[in-house]
C-alpha cells in the first residue's frame, strides 16, 4: 500500500532527494558542508539498513537498495566533490588567492545538472524496478 501509486512514490522520492542535493550545493560555501551531509546521510541510511536488516531477508534488503542505490550514490558523491571544490574556489578568490571563480562556477553547475539528472532516473527506478524486485520476496 505504500507504494502505490508508483507515480506519487517516484514523485516524493525526487522531490527528497533534490532537496538534499539541493542543501548539498549551497553548503558548498562552508566547503565542510557537503562532507557532512554525506555523513549524516550515510548515517541515516545505515541506520535503516540496520533496522530493516530485523525483518528482511538479505536478498530482499540488497534489492531494496541496489537498484537504485548504483545510480543514486555517485551522483550525491560526484555532487559533494563538485560542491566542496567550487566551495574552496570562492574563499581562494574570496581571499585573493587565485583570480576569479567562473570556470569552478562552470564545472559546478554541469556537475549539479548531471547529478540531478542521476537522481531523477534513480527516483524512477526505486519507485518502479525496486518495488518489482522486492514484492516477490515479501510475499507471504
Amino acid at each position: 500500500e505504500l507504494l502505490e501509486p508508483r507515480p506519487l512514490l517516484a514523485a516524493l522520492i525526487l522531490s527528497n532527494n533534490l532537496r538534499v542535493l539541493l542543501i548539498l550545493a549551497l553548503s558548498s560555501f562552508t566547503v565542510v558542508g557537503p562532507g557532512a551531509i554525506m555523513l549524516i546521510n550515510g548515517v541515516i541510511i545505515g541506520a535503516v539498513l540496520a533496522l530493516a536488516a530485523r525483518k528482511l531477508p538479505p536478498s530482499a534488503l540488497l534489492l531494496s537498495v541496489l537498484p537504485h542505490g548504483i545510480v543514486e550514490v555517485p551522483a550525491f558523491i560526484y555532487a559533494a566533490a563538485v560542491s566542496t571544490t567550487f566551495g574552496l574556489a570562492v574563499w581562494r578568490r574570496a581571499l585573493k588567492r587565485e583570480p576569479g571563480v567562473g570556470a569552478a562556477a562552470v564545472s559546478y553547475v554541469k556537475a549539479l545538472i548531471v547529478s540531478a539528472a542521476l537522481i531523477v532516473a534513480a527516483a524512477l527506478i526505486e519507485a518502479f524496478v525496486t518495488p518489482t524486485l522486492v514484492e516477490p520476496l515479501l510475499a507471504p
